[in-house]
């Protein structure tokens, strides 16, 4: 227990007791904006720090003439807001004065004139005067296992009995999760259960079909548990702690309080897909002789193989290639085609045209409502280039002498 004004500390007893003795504190000291008072808008904030004090408050405009008036009303400890202005009234300089029993507070307020719109009702308001708060002080409370709370006091003697609300949890270790490769831990707090499990419910906006997920006990932690879950992005069967999610979905999980409460409390994450990626093994293929490799990452799915969609400037409809995972690379994808200068083969060799072909090509993550499609912008577009030709002799630099030997022409033509 804390008296936050008065920074007074207790602990209460075994039956929950507790006991402040404000006569050893030497002074009050309340913040400045509950002492003094002070405007917010039109609005005047002003505080009555003991009860049955007189309060005052008059409103001058600039010629001198007292245009508002609150006169000597005896008001219980607690602080007020009131507009301290004339319903009707231009815009200009004003003088308000106000007491507060022997303390007295001047302030010049400059104040815009009221909308004719907002006339009808503004006589209304400066009429009432609102109490915002009765309390002189604020007991802080905490304990282990319930609720913190904060209940306000209007006064320094007497007796307060304060009511704990038992704090029952639920909660994900992180806000935003990625990708599939990490789980997503589920933890429970309920100083009221003491099974070997507890159920959660587990639900997603996209997919909004429940699962019952059963968190395990922590030991040497009564009253704890937690289960780690997994995240898919195609169907799923229920009971087997997997979350079926796609890109920018909303999780919420639900537990109810073991008896005797009966309240229900939730937590919510998000899930986002990580950007899936295709590469090629180098920058430019060069040629007819070598393959065309193409790499592939997509770390939101456990599919042994993928199919992105390829196509060149002169094969522009193009054809799917199937990827195949690469053994013990999560999420890592390769497959290659062959090129040719006449004509495709789907799924083997892609038609390209020399001198230079920039290969695209297209996938489409089941993560994503979009695909992902290569860019020569970006750097990750499949190049080809068609190789130099050459025909050289044998001897190069040095010549030929005489009749006796023979020249060895080569030709190199990698189309």
């Amino acid at each position: 227990m804390r008296l936050k004004n008065l920074k007074l500390t207790d602990t209460t007893d075994a039956e929950g007791n507790y006991s402040f003795n404000v006569a050893k504190v030497k002074s009050i000291n309340l913040p400045s904006n509950y002492e003094k008072p002070f405007f917010k808008g039109n609005f005047l904030i002003f505080t009555v720090s003991k009860s049955n004090e007189p309060v005052e408050i008059k409103t001058f405009d600039c010629r001198g003439k007292c245009v508002y008036e609150y006169n000597n009303k005896i008001m219980a400890l607690g602080q007020y807001k009131i507009i301290p202005f004339p319903a009707y009234f231009s815009s200009q300089m004003y003088i308000c004065r106000i007491n507060i029993g022997k303390s007295i507070s001047t302030y010049i307020k400059k104040v815009p004139s009221v909308a004719s719109l907002e006339r009808i009702n503004y006589k209304q308001k400066t009429a009432n005067l609102s109490k915002i708060t009765a309390a002189v002080d604020t007991l802080l409370i905490s304990r282990a296992g319930y609720l913190y709370k904060k209940y306000p006091i209007d006064s320094y003697t007497g007796t307060y009995n304060v009511t704990l609300t038992v704090s029952v949890t639920i909660s994900f270790d992180l806000d935003t999760y990625q990708g599939i490769d990490y789980p997503m831990t589920i933890t429970v707090k309920d100083p009221y259960a003491n099974s070997a499990t507890v159920d959660a419910i587990a639900t997603t906006k996209l997919y909004p079909t429940p699962d019952t997920i059963k968190l395990n006990q922590i030991p040497g932690s009564p009253g704890a548990y937690e289960k780690p879950v997994y995240f898919a992005v195609r169907s799923t069967k229920p009971g087997k702690d997997t979350i079926r999610t796609h890109d920018n979905d909303s999780i919420f999980v639900f537990y109810k309080a073991a008896a005797p409460l009966t309240n229900v409390v939730t937590s919510n994450a998000v899930w986002k897909a990580m950007t899936p990626s295709i590469r090629p093994s180098v920058s430019i293929y060069l040629g007819l002789r070598n393959p065309i490799n193409i790499n592939a990452e997509d770390r939101n799915i456990t599919d042994t193989s993928i199919t992105i969609h390829l196509a060149s400037k002169k094969d522009t409809v193009g054809f799917d290639v199937v990827l195949k995972l690469l053994p013990g690379a999560f999420g890592a994808y390769s497959g290659a085609v062959g090129a040719s200068l006449t004509q495709s083969v789907p799924g083997k060799v892609i038609a390209v045209r020399p001198p230079i072909d920039t290969l695209t090509t297209i996938y489409q993550s089941p993560a994503l409502n979009t695909p992902v499609i290569s860019s020569a912008f970006e750097g990750t577009a499949l190049l080809w280039k068609a190789t130099n030709v050459m025909i050289l002799p044998d001897s190069l630099g040095t010549g030929y002498h005489g009749t006796s030997s023979k020249m060895k022409i080569t030709a190199e033509n990698d189309h």
